[in-house]
């Protein structure tokens, strides 16, 4: 949200660790996000975007390997969508995505917060950084609000108590422990200017809560969220007194028009009602490649979820991920901060307000009835995520998906499809615990299941995560990278990680699939130059740890092109073969 008076802060630039600084870990949590919009984030997380909030194949090669198991994404189930079009190497992303499984009829897995921990090379110093807001982690444009807070340990700042065990749940729903071991218990945090945290809070159901307590004095009450629901309205609006308390109310025209035509009337205590459906820009987002789509719509409209009240005592704002509605509130997972905040950032989301457009009672926008056939599929949609218990046996002549139940909605007329992300979808019988499907090449494997729901010349579509079983590891990352990169770029990378120096355009963006086995005319493609003795031993010389690392990532590299799981050509694979021989006979006695 930019607006006078407020900054701005973009979601990547957040997350990017500064200039001799390197992310120890990090969680995403998330309602729903893009594979695209992950891909981002991981070149963010290693420093390695570009202004597009993309990068090259080697720079996603080089992030996948610094942030294995050290960085999550966590996701509702059922809400990772599906790009229609990018490179087949989307599916290693499925290591980095956990995904809770909340049962959607009921309640979601709704909050919107990155915590990350740096760690300085020089020094070994720690520092911590928490974003939260209402933002997904999709290509989404709509107005939106953030804060970031910056944590230091033994420094000046705030002790933020609800953070300890914010962290402690998200490392838990990330499956990643070693985070609570950093001891963010002492961290004190720095907010933006103009604003105190005085706490933080990730909400989980079954945990008794509900709105905040009023302030006394409330004399002003501004109350933004584009879905509403009349009783939590109606709750907010009767803080303050009546004759004394202007409340102003910013939402959608449909939400808006929905509560007006209710008979209790749940609108009749706010004196401003002020609708934003539209973005006020045309300009494409700035931090995602515009070409990149994705099947979940790209909205322009409202998205931001702000509390802000002026009182007897001065200013407090509410940010987070939580509508104004009964569920966000009372049933799904949410997070929230409440903040006390000055006259100028106050000021600063009135003027936001003001540039809204006032909402006319009396010529309220007409609402168009819901289709019944893409109702009937996102009811199914969220039946398929939360009865789904899948997981996936690999054979020696085929793969297999077993379900505890069958995972298919109960209205028999809706088609249940699925396949292995990038493959071919097929039938799932209505009826049938058991899916038999064909093998996948390794560089083409991934623990994403592609999954369509279709009735009446109508569908849905996402991915979910699936267990494999043996799991496909380490190894299928980089027979994928292999068969990404082919052999020119792989040798190339591994020269610029033997000279710690890219040199060359980085085998070009990672959205193509272009080797240069199969497209050598293409002006992107690099010489075919491998790593020279010289360059070894140099490496060797400057860092010997890391000649072992890189020795670790190559075996697996050359396995690959050995096992002819890759396209390659044969001057190619005798080049490669000549530099395997050179490779193990020095690093035989150098690792």
């Amino acid at each position: 949200m930019t607006r006078q008076n407020w900054d701005s802060l973009p979601y990547l630039d957040a997350i990017r660790p500064d200039p001799g600084w390197r992310v120890e870990y990090a969680v995403v949590a998330t309602y729903s996000a893009d594979l695209v919009a992950v891909v981002a984030a991981l070149l963010a997380f290693a420093g390695l975007d570009d202004d597009r909030g993309s990068g090259t194949k080697m720079d996603l090669a080089d992030a996948c390997e610094m942030l294995r198991r050290r960085v999550r994404f966590v996701v509702q189930r059922g809400r990772v969508s599906l790009p229609r079009k990018t490179s087949r190497i989307i599916g290693i992303c499925d290591q980095f995505i956990r995904e809770v499984p909340a049962d959607e009829r009921k309640r979601s897995w709704h909050p919107k917060t990155t915590v990350v921990s740096y760690r300085n090379d020089a020094d070994g110093r720690l520092v911590w950084r928490l974003w939260l807001g209402s933002r997904n982690l999709t290509q989404d444009i709509s107005w939106d609000t953030g804060i970031l807070l910056t944590g230091t340990p033994g420094q000046r700042g705030t002790i933020v108590p609800g953070i300890p065990p914010l962290v402690k749940k998200l490392a838990e729903f990330a499956e990643l422990p070693e985070i609570i071991r950093l001891k963010v218990a002492g961290v004190q945090w720095d907010a933006p200017a103009g604003t105190s945290v005085k706490d933080v809070k990730l909400f989980c159901p079954g945990e008794l809560r509900d709105i905040p307590s009023e302030p006394k004095g409330v004399s002003e009450l501004l109350l933004v969220s584009p879905f509403l629901d009349a009783n939590t309205v109606r709750k907010f609006g009767s803080w303050g007194a009546d004759e004394k308390t202007h409340r102003t109310i910013l939402s959608t025209g449909t939400a808006l028009a929905k509560l007006l035509a209710q008979a209790k009337k749940p609108l009749s205590s706010y004196a401003e009602m002020l609708y934003l459906d539209e973005a006020l820009t045309d300009e494409p987002h700035p931090e995602f490649d515009e070409a990149m789509e994705s099947d979940e719509d790209v909205s322009r409209g409202l998205h931001a979820k702000i509390l802000s009240v002026k009182h007897s005592l001065g200013r407090t704002l509410w940010v987070g991920s939580a509508n104004a509605t009964t569920r966000g509130w009372s049933e799904n997972y949410e997070v929230l901060a409440e903040l006390t905040v000055d006259e100028t950032v106050y000021k600063g989301l009135r003027t936001f307000a003001d540039s809204s457009q006032e909402f006319d009672s009396s010529m309220p926008p007409v609402i168009d009835p819901d289709d019944p056939t893409e109702k009937d599929l996102a009811d199914a949609r969220n039946e398929v995520a939360a009865i789904w218990d899948v997981q996936r046996q690999i054979h020696a002549d085929r793969n297999e998906l077993v379900a505890k139940v069958p995972p298919h909605p109960h209205k028999p007329a809706i088609e249940l499809e699925v396949g292995i992300l990038g493959e071919a979808l097929h039938t799932w019988p209505r009826g049938a615990s058991s899916l038999i499907l064909p093998l996948v090449p390794r560089p083409r494997d991934s623990e994403f299941i592609h999954i369509r729901l279709s009735l009446n010349e109508k569908s849905q579509e996402w991915c979910q995560r699936v267990p494999v079983n043996p799991p496909l590891g380490e190894e299928r990352d980089r027979l994928a990278f292999a068969s990404y990169l082919g052999p020119r770029m792989f040798l190339q990378w591994l020269r610029s990680l033997l000279l710690d120096n890219a040199g060359s355009d980085g085998g070009g963006d990672w959205t193509s699939d272009k080797t240069g086995s199969t497209d050598s005319g293409v002006s992107f493609q690099m010489e075919l130059i491998a790593p020279s003795l010289e360059d070894i031993l140099r490496a060797w010389t400057r860092n010997r740890k890391t000649l072992a690392d890189i020795n670790l990532r190559v075996t697996s590299f050359l396995k690959a092109f050995e096992q002819h799981e890759t396209d390659a050509t044969p001057e190619e694979l005798a080049e490669i073969e000549k530099f395997q021989e050179l490779w193990k006979m020095i690093t035989q006695g150098l690792v």
